[in-house]
């Protein structure tokens, strides 16, 4: 156990600390990037936060998200932070369509195992189900990919800059690739559940969640 709390405590100092440097670099003017450095340098800071996140809840015992999980949210975070300080998104024509596809899975996955959390852990609530559950976790994914496009929209809009979205091609080109990575990861996720229940999903993904004496193989009584 004393192990795995040094690694989750790694986590939260590597992960952050990676981007963290990567922002200072740029505030000191040595990104690649077009888009300005402060801009960069603001990314990068949000998302050294983001990736600081998932860490912190393993190491307090909140949430004990596995490390497959951890890195693939992290991984998603780098593609757009370390690719925004490189200027990987002027010089690679596809990398912005698959920064989206990544992400759209990623948030999938997110959205997949906090709802199977709010069926198992929240007394009285039953999404239906599997098919049903499936469609709402697309929805609900689907939805917080327009939002990012709308908040990227506002950016721009209030900055009086172009770093987000460049025209309503790119926005409807960024949409597509979110609904091709929402329906891969949920036809993905539909094998994995199989004919398992959203309880039982959520007790292999956190378990750290568990009542003290709760068998995971037997979900409670109101689940």
């Amino acid at each position: 156990m004393r192990s795995v709390r040094t690694v989750d405590a790694v986590l939260c100092i590597v992960l952050p600390g990676v981007l963290a440097v990567f922002a200072a670099l740029s505030h000191m003017g040595f990104s690649d990037a077009d888009f300005g450095d402060s801009y960069v340098m603001e990314s990068l800071l949000m998302c050294a936060a983001v990736t600081a996140v998932c860490p912190v809840l393993r190491l307090v015992g909140l949430v004990r998200l596995p490390y497959w999980f951890i890195g693939a949210v992290s991984v998603a975070v780098y593609m757009h932070g370390v690719s925004l300080y490189y200027g990987t998104y002027r010089d690679l024509w596809w990398w912005d369509h698959l920064t989206h596809f990544t992400s759209s899975v990623v948030v999938t996955s997110v959205v997949f195992t906090s709802l199977c959390a709010l069926v198992r852990y929240v007394p009285g609530q039953h999404l239906g189900g599997n098919a049903v559950f499936l469609a709402l976790v697309a929805v609900v994914s689907l939805g917080m990919g327009d939002l990012w496009e709308v908040a990227e929209w506002t950016v721009d809009a209030v900055s009086g800059n172009h770093y987000m979205q460049y025209s309503v091609f790119d926005t409807m080109e960024d949409v597509a690739m979110d609904v091709l990575g929402v329906s891969t990861a949920t036809a993905v996720l539909a094998v994995v559940l199989g004919r398992g229940t959203p309880s039982d999903a959520a007790a292999g993904l956190i378990p750290r969640l568990e009542p003290r004496g709760t068998d995971r193989r037997c979900p409670p009584h109101h689940l």
